[in-house]
């Protein structure tokens, strides 16, 4: 008897640390202390019936310290609990995408699908899974590389050039404590304008009455376009208003736009006579859309949707146009895509946007890629993007080029000179300023 009393306090004694262990793990996770909670998360589950939130909350740890290996056989184990969850599956075939098996992450999207038919998700994602093998076969002709004068352990992101000054949100405080400026606000998503110029970092101040989080700055065709967040102070910290579009410095919304929803990422084009813009509106396809607007001298008219080639029942961001209005390029976690956002291309035909073109490695990584611009079209410019290794921060602005061709004879004038930039995108470039063309290239 005094056997078996002792076998249930240490029995006992053992179940309370396992406890333990997994409140200080979800403790740690929730703070954003992946690694520290991984430990503790490890301890865990080290038996032969482990909790199932216990296994599914180390895979999540896994995957935000971008270890997914580990990642990947703690889902096996995940796939092997009494008490697994459906929507496991599509986690699951995420992690083995990323790890290159891309025919068992096909197996788990199947899966997934039988259990949730409706869901758009799986048949994009076994999409992405037949792209990205031939997509790694057709190396595109762009490279990266960092940006370490700007970026932070914060987050910098919607850069935007304008005479040659790059523009772009950050919410670092070190930034601002180097411009002489410091605020109490506790919310790490408060965002403040820098520009950058002759390797110097300035804070762009705005003259403005309320308390303002600022997350883009757009200056062209002679406006100035701000994305701003309201901030304000309430018991339990600071609040933040949804986002709003200021024109110089007249709030912009469509004709007949209803209240309540998101407008945000502006980019102006037709010399500044149409807003391209994002939103979760009504009329949408689902998530955030790319909507335009077109302004008639007065007002902005009603909000049209960039159509069902652009945008897709996931979430459609960061439209920017080319100067002379024939190309868009977009993030998307709608189309097939290495994973997360991608960098998407689409070109204006008769009017209308055609079938987007995934931009490929090394534009678009297994992280959040998006908010492409251009410094000088078509050579280089800047996007953001959360990709591991390479990204300081949350979310760090990287350079891009696109490699320029080598041309042993002279260019016919009489011809456009194409350029492959990849399998998927041709530049067509003239020696002279003809319109001339071809009919062999119309």
């Amino acid at each position: 008897m005094i056997r078996f009393i002792s076998f249930f306090i240490l029995l006992f004694s053992v179940s309370l640390n396992l406890f333990s262990q997994s409140v200080n793990a979800v403790e740690q996770m929730n703070k954003g202390n992946y690694s520290e909670a991984a430990s503790l998360f490890e301890k865990a589950v080290a038996g032969n019936t482990p909790e199932y939130t216990d296994l599914t909350n180390l895979a999540y740890c896994y995957i935000m310290m971008h270890d997914f290996i580990k990642a990947e056989a703690t889902y096996e184990r995940v796939m092997q609990h009494s008490k697994k969850d459906n929507i496991q599956h599509l986690y699951y075939g995420e992690v083995l995408r990323i790890n290159g098996k891309f025919d068992k992450a096909k197996e788990q999207y199947g899966i997934y699908k039988t259990f949730f038919p409706n869901d758009f998700k799986a048949d994009q994602r076994i999409r992405s899974c037949d792209s990205i093998p031939m997509w790694n076969k057709n190396k595109s002709k762009y490279s990266t590389g960092k940006f370490p004068a700007i970026n932070s352990d914060n987050d910098e992101m919607f850069p935007w050039i304008s005479d040659g000054v790059l523009y772009f949100s950050s919410n670092s405080r070190l930034l601002l404590e180097k411009n002489g400026v410091t605020n109490n606000y506790k919310d790490p998503q408060i965002f403040n304008i820098f520009s950058y110029t002759n390797n110097s970092v300035v804070l762009k101040k705005f003259p403005v009455k309320d308390s303002s989080s600022f997350s883009a700055y757009v200056p062209d065709y002679g406006k100035e376009i701000i994305l701003t967040k309201k901030i304000k102070i309430t018991p339990t910290g600071e609040e933040l208003s949804p986002s709003e579009i200021f024109v110089d410095k007249i709030a912009f919304k469509p004709l007949s736009a209803p209240d309540g929803y998101i407008f945000s990422h502006p980019c102006l084009t037709n010399n500044g006579s149409r807003m391209y813009f994002v939103s979760d509106m009504p009329g949408g396809f689902g998530g955030t859309d790319i909507f335009y607007s077109d302004f008639d001298g007065n007002a902005w008219g009603i909000a049209v949707n960039a159509g069902e080639k652009i945008n897709t029942p996931g979430d459609e961001m960061f439209p920017y146009v080319t100067a002379n209005d024939s190309l868009m390029y977009f993030s998307s976690d709608g189309h097939p895509g290495y994973g997360n956002l991608d960098i998407f291309v689409s070109v204006m035909n008769n009017g209308k946007w055609s079938n987007p073109v995934n931009m490929k490695a090394p534009i678009n990584s297994i992280g959040n890629d998006f908010s492409l611009i251009y410094k000088n079209y078509p050579w280089d410019g800047y996007l953001v993007s959360n990709r591991y290794p390479d990204s300081k921060g949350g979310n760090d602005i990287f350079s891009f080029s696109l490699e320029k061709p080598s041309i042993a004879e002279p260019i016919d004038t009489t011809k456009p000179f194409v350029y492959n930039a990849d399998p998927n995108l041709l530049y067509a470039f003239f020696k002279t300023g003809s319109s001339e063309i071809s009919a062999e290239y119309k």
